[in-house]
């Protein structure tokens, strides 16, 4: 939560909020992270232990 609070904020210290690709990027972000929260973390956490490696990676 630290790096979304510090970006906004710069981006209201600069004036730069305004701007669109500011916008783009903060919901670019957003999305990001959702699909980190939502699908890659929860599968990620199903999956059993002995499959943590790359197949035909050396343990």
């Amino acid at each position: 939560m630290v790096v979304p609070v510090a970006g906004i904020t710069l981006g209201i210290v600069q004036g730069r909020m305004g701007e669109i690709w500011i916008s783009i990027a903060m919901v670019l972000t957003a999305l990001a992270g959702a699909l980190l929260a939502f699908l890659i973390y929860p599968a990620s956490a199903t999956r059993s232990p002995s499959r943590t490696t790359a197949p035909g990676c050396a343990a």
